[in-house]
C-alpha cells in the first residue's frame, strides 16, 4: 500500500474558456477533496473571470497559450511541411516539455494528466517521459489525424475517451482497445442543482411573464448548431399558446464576431427577433439553467460529449439532443428526453413542441434527469474512476479498485 499521496497534474492547453476547461477544473477541485491525492492543475487560461474560479486549495500553474512555430504548415506541402513540423518540434514542443516537466519535478508529479488533443499536448508525453512519471491522456475531442500526434499516442500509458464516440476514434487511430477507458466527464451536481437560485429573466432580459423559455447553451461558433435552433424555434413559435421565448446563451469566445450579426440577422428573417434573447457570456450557467423550461442541444456534427446536456439534466431541465456522439449517452430517450435526427430542425421543433405543450412531461423528465445525472455523471463519481486509474498505473490498486474518501 503507497503510504505517500499520488500527486498530479492536470493539463490543459487550450486558452478558450469551454467544456474541456470545465471539467479540468471540476476534476482537479474535486481530487483535491478526497484522501490519497493532490491534483495539480496546469492551464494557459488568460481571462481573469475563468482563473478566479480556481479554488484554493488546487494547486494551480499558469502556462503560455499555445500556439505552433511552424509558419502556416497545414497549408504545405513536401519537404516544406516537414521543415515546419521539426521547426515547431524544437521551438515549441521541447520547450514546453521542459518547462512542464520542471513544475513537475518540483510538486513531485507521479501522473501527468493530458486533458485535450495530443496534437496539441505533446509536450505532456514528453514531460513523463523526462520525469519518469506516468501519463493518462484524456481525449476531450476527436483526435486531429497528424502522423506525429499517432506516433506519440503510443508512448501514453493509459487513454481516457469522455464517450464511446471518442473511444471509436482512438480505435481508428490507432490506440489499442485495451489500453482506453471509458470515463464520463464529471459535473458539480451541488452547482448545477435544482436549488441553484434562478435568474429573473423577465426584469434582466425583458422575457413576457409566463412563458415557457427554450434556451441553447455554449459558445457561438457555427458547428455548435445555432442556425438550426433558430429555425427549429421558428416552428414551434408558431404555437399560440402558451407563449415561448427562446434563449441563446454563450459569446464568440474563439469564434468569429460576425457570426453573432449573422445568427441576429437570421432570427429577424425568421420573423423571431423579438422572440429571441441573446444573453452573451455568463458565468452564471447554473442559475441560468433554472430560470429555463427546456434546454436544447443542436451541435450540427457529432459532439465529443456534451457537457452542458448533462448539467441541464442536473438542474432538472428536459432535454431535446442530436442523436449522435456524446448525447447518446446521456440522455435516456422518452425518460429524460428526446434525442433527434442530427441536422434535422423540423424533428427537433415536433419535439421541443410536445414538451412546451406538456408541464406534465418537462416536471417528468426533469427529474429523472436530475437522478441521473447525480447517479452518473457527477464529479465525486469521476473523480473516483480517475483515482482508481491513478492506482491501477501506479501499482498500488486493482484497476476496479477505488479507494475514494472524503477528506476531514
Amino acid at each position: 500500500m503507497r503510504s505517500e499521496p499520488i500527486r498530479s497534474l492536470i493539463v490543459d492547453f487550450t486558452s478558450t474558456f469551454g467544456g474541456a476547461f470545465e471539467h479540468a477544473l471540476s476534476l482537479a477541485s474535486e481530487l483535491n477533496q478526497v484522501d490519497g491525492v493532490i491534483a495539480g492543475l496546469v492551464s494557459a487560461q488568460q481571462e481573469k473571470s475563468t482563473l478566479n474560479r480556481v479554488p484554493d486549495s488546487v494547486p494551480f500553474f499558469s502556462f503560455p497559450p499555445y500556439s505552433r512555430y511552424g509558419s502556416n504548415s497545414g497549408l504545405r506541402s513536401g519537404w516544406r511541411k516537414y521543415f515546419d513540423m521539426l521547426l515547431d518540434v524544437a521551438a515549441g514542443e521541447v520547450p514546453r516539455a521542459f518547462r512542464l516537466a520542471n513544475i513537475g519535478r518540483k510538486s513531485q508529479t507521479d501522473v501527468i494528466h493530458l486533458n485535450n488533443l495530443i496534437n496539441i499536448q505533446q509536450s505532456c508525453v514528453l514531460a513523463a517521459k523526462l520525469l519518469g512519471a506516468k501519463s493518462i491522456s484524456c481525449h476531450q475531442d476527436f483526435e486531429y489525424p497528424s502522423r506525429l500526434a499517432r506516433k506519440v499516442a503510443q508512448y501514453v500509458d493509459h487513454h481516457v475517451a469522455i464517450s464511446q464516440a471518442i473511444k471509436d476514434d482512438l480505435l481508428a487511430f490507432g490506440v489499442e482497445e485495451e489500453r482506453i477507458t471509458i470515463i464520463h466527464n464529471g459535473i458539480d451536481t451541488g452547482r448545477f442543482s435544482p436549488q441553484a437560485q434562478a435568474v429573473d429573466l423577465v426584469s434582466e432580459f425583458g422575457v413576457p411573464e409566463n412563458s415557457v423559455v427554450v434556451a441553447i447553451f455554449g459558445r457561438l461558433v457555427p458547428w455548435k448548431g445555432h442556425t438550426d435552433f433558430l429555425k427549429a424555434f421558428a416552428q414551434v413559435a408558431e404555437v399560440s399558446s402558451p407563449n415561448v421565448h427562446g434563449l441563446i446563451v454563450g459569446d464568440v469566445s474563439d469564434g468569429d464576431m460576425l457570426y453573432e450579426e449573422e445568427l441576429k440577422q437570421l432570427a429577424n428573417e425568421l420573423g423571431i427577433y423579438n422572440r429571441v434573447t441573446f444573453t452573451g457570456y455568463r458565468a452564471d450557467v447554473p442559475e441560468i439553467l433554472n430560470s429555463v423550461d427546456i434546454a436544447v442541444h443542436m451541435s450540427n456534427r457529432p459532439e465529443p460529449f456534451g457537457l452542458v446536456v448533462s448539467e441541464a439534466m442536473a438542474c432538472g431541465k428536459p432535454i431535446v439532443a442530436m442523436a449522435e456522439g456524446g448525447p447518446l449517452e446521456i440522455v435516456t430517450e422518452e425518460e429524460t428526453g428526446f434525442l433527434v435526427p442530427p441536422r434535422n430542425p423540423e424533428a427537433a421543433a415536433e419535439k421541443i413542441k410536445l414538451l412546451v405543450q406538456d408541464a406534465d412531461m418537462r416536471n417528468r423528465f426533469g427529474a429523472a434527469g436530475r437522478q441521473r445525472a447525480v447517479s452518473e455523471f457527477s464529479a465525486h463519481a469521476c473523480a473516483g474512476k480517475y483515482l482508481a486509474l491513478y492506482e491501477q498505473l501506479l501499482n498500488s490498486a486493482p484497476a476496479n479498485g477505488s479507494r475514494i474518501s472524503e477528506k476531514n
